[in-house]
């Protein structure tokens, strides 16, 4: 089999090996890697109809839910890009990124809105996401399917992730750190567990137990929250990660020594890892987006 060159043949892999496998879960819905699959294909014939094609752009105003996860492999398979937006954002920084480009369609949780812009990406672009910057200049950066797949490829190798695992989706949808999230779970024919109504939590000891619940083995955190809760585990000994709980990914800066050696002595499991990553899209040159009309 030749070499994988996009995000969604990666899912579609996993697809094909294990139909049957549980692919994400919220609450109560969970989808196999069949209805996955066959949900993302009918969500790009919606797009389609909508006008979407080759190098466009889709916007989703979704939260992390099944909605956003199959709207993103279904705009792969159209050739077009995603970009997630932070639901948490400012009215002033949605403003922003529109003004960058045109999105041939805006999806919501209730409809695909189509937007009849015909801008295109040049190159074979993945997906869009914004740097922190200013409420009002965020800036745009463009990661292309070739990076995007090298990245997920290099953290399954780095990760073991394997059938069997569940990973949390924690971070909010906008960031490539989300990105990562969601493909190397599903890359890997693991369980992606998006977050419920229920994942509230006010402390280390609360984020913990909604984890043993959850049977989580994998966690992404950005690294100030990593760096938080191992303050908190450092000063409550007794306190002890889920079983089964086998990897950390503290995404961003590096983790300091102090919060890796308090999640360490936490762990149940004496294979327990952190490992610190950044995003694909930190991994891949920063160029302002480019359009072809």
């Amino acid at each position: 089999m030749g070499r994988t060159e996009v995000l969604h043949e990666l899912v579609a892999r996993s697809a094909d090996r294990s139909r049957q496998a549980a692919a994400v879960r919220q609450g109560e819905l969970e989808l196999t890697y069949g209805e996955l699959q066959a949900l993302a294909v009918q969500f790009a014939a919606e797009l389609a109809c909508a006008g979407v094609g080759e190098g466009q752009v889709v916007a989703l105003d979704l939260p992390g839910n099944v909605r956003m996860i199959a709207a993103m492999l279904a705009t792969g398979i159209l050739g077009g890009a995603f970009l997630p937006l932070d639901q948490r954002d400012p009215v002033a920084r949605q403003a922003a990124l529109g003004a960058d480009f045109a999105a041939a369609a805006l999806v919501t949780e209730d409809a695909v809105h189509a937007t009849g812009a015909a801008a295109r990406l040049d190159g074979r672009p993945a997906y869009v996401t914004y740097t922190a910057g200013s409420a009002e200049r965020p800036r745009a950066v463009v990661t292309g399917q070739r990076v995007a797949v090298d990245h997920v490829e290099a953290a399954l190798h780095e990760y073991r992730l394997r059938p069997g695992d569940r990973q949390l989706q924690f971070t909010p949808p906008g960031s490539g750190l989300a990105v990562e999230e969601v493909f190397t779970t599903l890359a890997s024919g693991a369980t992606l567990v998006l977050r419920d109504a229920d994942f509230g939590y006010e402390d280390v000891a609360d984020f913990l137990r909604l984890a043993d619940e959850r049977a989580l083995t994998v966690l992404t955190l950005p690294t100030g929250l990593c760096e938080e809760f191992g303050g908190e585990l450092a000063r409550r000994p007794k306190l002890l990660l889920p079983r089964g709980l086998r990897l950390l990914v503290a995404g961003g800066e590096p983790a300091s020594a102090q919060a890796c050696a308090a999640w360490q002595a936490a762990a149940r499991d004496a294979g327990f890892r952190i490992v610190n990553s950044t995003g694909p899209s930190d991994c891949a040159a920063e160029r302002p987006l480019s359009l072809l009309r």
